[in-house]
């Protein structure tokens, strides 16, 4: 049996297995994200490919992988829709049941590919992707601006998002025609200006926007659907589940080190919006949570650059920014790096728990920051995590 993004019981012991046998698949997609081919045995575990996963706005995800090709198989070719501009594929990796046969796979995101290397003399081929996002910015130098776009103050943001991705590609095609998953809480919001990019910007820039505007994220999810969620998620950190517990005298955990961003450390930010209809708004947010140990009361004000914004059309906007910016930030300033087995259900931006006594953590809450997962079975991944209790809203 194959099962897709189940992390059951069997799945997670089998990863606490001495033993485990990664795999890994590409599907080839085509433009409306069906699969038309699957590769599974030629991918080499020998030229140090890669999943590349960082928590950030817009493209989070980026992929290298390697084929052997003694026959020429895998060469991009135009005719034959294979690895050419504008390929989109969906990467998997997963673990095999030895016992049984049965396969564990979780998605790793849909990549458009980018820039490919063939080797003639190795008989290797080598595929770059960068996720969706990629698409809309200079990652794939696709969507720069050829003139002004402006989207209308009063705009619906849902109609806004949606609009961009309905846009032509140039060849009767829409950007993108999976429709993306919205946030029901920004249902109702408008745009509280005109949004307006000069030729040279990218259709990226104007979603990040967009997103800013919300405090909001915005960024591309495992299966390909564009995601606009809340930016300043303290509270649900607090309520959510940790998809994995490290424990140090495990062998999933490995090789930690903590790192402590004093100097970029940042307990308050204060966010001034331009000038709107006569109006300017200014709002500071600051780390009073009893619970953080980076709060003004512990540590004193420790303030960053003033941010001027035209993300600014209310009290509430400036507020909502200030916010998120300094979620944002705080992040950060506390994280433990370690290594780890083949964990292939972890995702960027989830909760886990460590205990480690050295660091003297009894199953302390982290969010996962960035991932780095090799596609060869016999290395460790290496993960970053942030310790939530630094975060300005998180409460226990």
């Amino acid at each position: 049996m194959e099962y897709y993004n189940s992390s059951s019981r069997r799945y997670f012991d089998i990863v606490k297995r001495e033993i485990v046998h990664p795999i890994f698949k590409v599907a080839l997609l085509d433009y409306n994200e069906n699969v038309v081919q699957e590769i599974t045995r030629d991918i080499s575990s020998n030229n140090n490919g890669s999943i590349d996963i960082n928590y950030q706005q817009g493209v989070r995800r980026s992929c290298s992988i390697t084929f052997i090709d003694p026959y020429g198989e895998y060469i991009p070719d135009v005719n034959k829709g294979i690895f050419w501009l504008n390929q989109k594929f969906k990467l998997y990796v997963g673990l095999e049941d030895l016992d049984t046969g049965d396969k564990y796979w979780f998605s790793q995101g849909v990549f458009y590919v980018n820039d490919p290397i063939i080797n003639r003399t190795e008989k290797i081929v080598t595929i770059n992707g960068v996720d969706k996002f990629g698409f809309f910015g200079s990652e794939l130098n696709y969507n720069q601006l050829e003139g002004t776009y402006l989207i209308p103050e009063g705009t619906r943001v849902f109609d806004a998002i949606i609009n961009i991705l309905l846009l032509d590609r140039g060849n009767g095609q829409v950007i993108d025609p999976i429709a993306p998953i919205l946030d029901v809480t920004y249902k109702n919001n408008v745009l509280p200006y005109d949004i307006n990019k000069s030729p040279g910007s990218y259709l990226g820039d104007i979603l990040i926007e967009i997103a800013n505007v919300l405090g909001a994220n915005i960024y591309y999810n495992t299966e390909g659907q564009l995601v606009l969620s809340s930016g300043t998620l303290d509270m649900s950190y607090s309520n959510k589940s940790p998809i994995y517990e490290f424990i140090d005298v495990l062998p999933e955990y490995g090789d930690s080190s903590l790192r402590y961003d004093y100097v970029n450390a940042i307990n308050s930010i204060t966010v001034v919006g331009s000038n709107i209809n006569g109006a300017v708004y200014q709002y500071t947010a600051e780390n009073r949570n009893p619970m953080s140990p980076l709060r003004i009361d512990l540590i004193g004000k420790k303030t960053g650059a003033l941010v001027e914004t035209s993300n600014a059309g209310s009290l509430n906007d400036v507020m909502a920014y200030a916010k998120f910016l300094l979620n944002y930030k705080s992040i950060v300033q506390m994280a433990v790096d370690f290594s780890s087995s083949f964990l292939p259900h972890l995702k960027e931006d989830e909760v886990i728990e460590i205990t480690d006594r050295y660091y003297k953590y009894e199953k302390e809450r982290f969010i996962i920051q960035s991932i780095k997962i090799p596609l060869n079975p016999l290395d460790k991944m290496t993960i970053s995590a942030s310790n939530i209790t630094s975060l300005p809203y998180y409460e226990l």
